[in-house]
């Protein structure tokens, strides 16, 4: 199940509101986690005319479920201060998390290529256009920013018994567990940071919903 490519566009959309270049590398994640959000249950069962209704296929549905329950078994193996995150319970909320860091940096570099030919007229100069719009990428330590400005949205602290607190009662996960959740699945981050493959946040069997 490929980045629903409307999530893309949509994201990419909301990455142009963003006006500083360092607000454009991950700062358009949490409006477009609601994106991804949307296409999660129980918000899937809402068509596009946000009709009340089961518009996917049984096929579809299968797949769905089995995938989000890879991330549910990810998510129960994640401890903290003795106590297991609840796997099912933030089941949404991850999902949102996963499709939303996902779209975010795919609209980033999209962006990017946009923003680095803007200056050269495709119809005076297409072939420079075509060349710029084929070069043109982030470099290392700019691709590496964005996953580090991902990461501080979710930078605190907090007492043991807020953090049993939270695992027992919230829908989210402890905020660590909303970096290293997301980040150890994605074949992006690891490749960015060139995380040896079987390493904790590049392991060889990952979760994928989108």
């Amino acid at each position: 199940m490929p980045l629903d490519m409307d999530i893309a566009r949509r994201a990419r959309t909301h990455l142009e509101l963003f006006s500083s270049p360092v607000c454009r590398l991950s700062r358009a994640y949490p409006g477009d986690r609601f994106l991804a959000d949307a296409r999660a249950s129980p918000a899937r069962r809402y068509d596009p005319e946000s009709r009340l209704r089961d518009w996917w296929d049984a096929e579809t549905v299968a797949e769905f479920e089995a995938r989000a329950q890879c991330l549910a078994r990810l998510y129960n193996g994640f401890e903290v201060v003795g106590t297991h995150v609840r796997g099912n319970k933030t089941l949404g909320e991850n999902i949102a998390d996963f499709g939303g860091i996902k779209a975010a940096y795919h609209a980033w570099l999209s962006w990017f290529v946009d923003d680095h030919c803007k200056d050269v007229d495709p119809d005076k100069m297409p072939m420079t256009f075509k060349l710029c719009r084929r070069a043109a990428r982030p470099t290392r330590n700019q691709r590496k920013l964005f996953w580090v400005s991902y990461g501080q949205n979710w930078c605190d602290k907090e007492r043991d018994q807020s953090l049993k607190l939270s695992v027992k009662t919230d829908e989210h996960a402890p905020d660590r567990f909303r970096v290293n959740g997301p980040l150890s699945q994605s074949d992006d981050f690891a490749r960015d940071w060139g995380c040896p493959a079987g390493s904790p946040m590049n392991p060889k069997a990952k979760c994928s919903l989108w």
